[in-house]
């Protein structure tokens, strides 16, 4: 990583997951929130609203390069460092917007591999866009880690995990939460 100069502090990481704070200053969250905020569409996941409820945008590569080149710097950084994971590539990204009463109940982000030949999830990763001030509820939870202990609504924040974690977005209670999501494909872990 010789070519990235914003590395400012190492990494931090348990066994099941790992973070690094100020991936994005403030001010370049709010320009991610931008690109998208006209876009939001309320989206409900698996065609049940007991499982998820929130708006999201798709940003593509041309939407947001630099957005792109400093999250996949950072991601590939973190899995030669902790996982090692074979990967392949990174999917579109998606800015979620969590309003009060919005949530994302327990799922995994692995699909089912009906060929063990495919491609699949392997890293799953969310970055904190809102200022911790802006929202209240909204966490993050891993199930099974420590992740409590982790300042996760630093604005900038990366959060990777392995797809196959059960986890969960609790219910916004006040104000509104961004976050920028996303899955990197590798082949499969069979």
């Amino acid at each position: 990583m010789s070519n990235v100069v914003w590395l400012l502090n190492e990494p931090a990481s348990t066994f099941d997951f790992s973070y690094y704070n100020s991936l994005f200053t403030k001010k370049e969250c709010g320009k991610i929130i931008s690109i998208s905020d006209n876009y939001l569409q309320s989206e409900v996941s698996c065609g049940d609203s007991s499982i998820r409820k929130s708006s999201n945008h798709w940003i593509y590569p041309e939407d947001g390069e630099w957005i792109y080149r400093r999250i996949v710097d950072i991601l590939f950084y973190l899995n030669n460092k902790i996982y090692n994971y074979k990967l392949d590539g990174i999917e579109p990204l998606q800015l979620t917007q969590y309003k009060t009463d919005d949530y994302y109940h327990n799922h995994v982000d692995i699909e089912p591999d009906n060929n063990s030949n495919s491609d699949q999830r392997k890293l799953s990763f969310s970055i904190q866009l809102s200022k911790e001030e802006d929202y209240e509820g909204g966490n993050l939870i891993l199930h099974g880690s420590d992740l409590e202990n982790v300042n996760q609504k630093s604005t900038g924040t990366i959060i990777l995990f392995p797809s196959y974690r059960l986890h969960n977005v609790s219910e916004v209670t006040k104000g509104t939460r961004y976050s920028l999501v996303g899955w990197v494909r590798g082949p499969s872990f069979v």
